[in-house]
């Protein structure tokens, strides 16, 4: 168990970094499994400050946090296996805003367990300084940790239009209305992920009362 504090990345401030790692096991030299248990472990951050970090890299102002926690489980006797990892990773980005535009809340979270993992997020929603919804999306993936197995990931995006993107960008006002919803699935075999030829993708566009 233990704390580490005063960090920061390139100037900018990390917060206190919590950290727990435990082993519990046993080496037989003559057993047909000389080496069994388990090592565990955790790692918590409230993370970095968005505001310092906007100074830092001179971004439009920009405010928020984002923080992460994350935890694993391996067994020592089948360290050949992708069934002998466990692990849980979210990601928390709070409060974040700029321009006048605001991201609602959002956790993402990747699991490994069963030899697969999983990235899976909650819904980011994009709103304007009025409340109203801009974009909506939701990610989602499995990646199995086998080279013969299928990566499977999808992407929903839906925009609405408003008022206040031409006015965020500096451009004439148009009275488009509507939605529009965007969907993207994509799978590949492990072995093949880094070739893009391997990649079989599908995507579709709907529009909804656009005016």
């Amino acid at each position: 168990v233990g704390t580490a504090t005063d960090l920061n990345l390139d100037g900018v401030a990390i917060a206190d970094v919590k950290a727990n790692f435990s082993t519990n096991g046993t080496l037989d030299t003559t057993s047909s499994d000389p080496l069994t248990g388990t090592v565990k472990g955790s790692i918590a951050s409230d993370g970095i400050d968005l505001i310092q970090a906007s100074k830092r890299y001179r971004f439009a102002e920009l405010q928020g946090k984002v923080g992460a926690a994350a935890s694993f489980d391996i067994e020592l006797n089948q360290l050949t296996s992708p069934r002998a990892y466990r692990g849980n990773l979210v990601l928390n980005v709070d409060g974040v805003a700029a321009r006048g535009m605001v991201l609602d809340d959002v956790a993402m979270q990747l699991e490994i367990v069963d030899g697969t993992a999983s990235l899976n997020s909650s819904k980011i929603v994009l709103r304007d300084q009025h409340k109203r919804q801009l974009m909506h999306a939701e990610a989602s993936a499995n990646v199995p940790l086998s080279l013969n197995e299928m990566i499977e990931s999808q992407v929903l995006v839906s925009l609405t239009p408003s008022d206040s993107v031409p006015a965020l960008l500096g451009i004439p006002a148009t009275q488009l209305q509507g939605a529009l919803h965007s969907d993207l699935n994509a799978s590949c075999s492990v072995q093949n992920a880094f070739d893009p030829a391997a990649w079989n993708a599908f995507a579709s566009l709907r529009g909804r009362d656009i005016s």
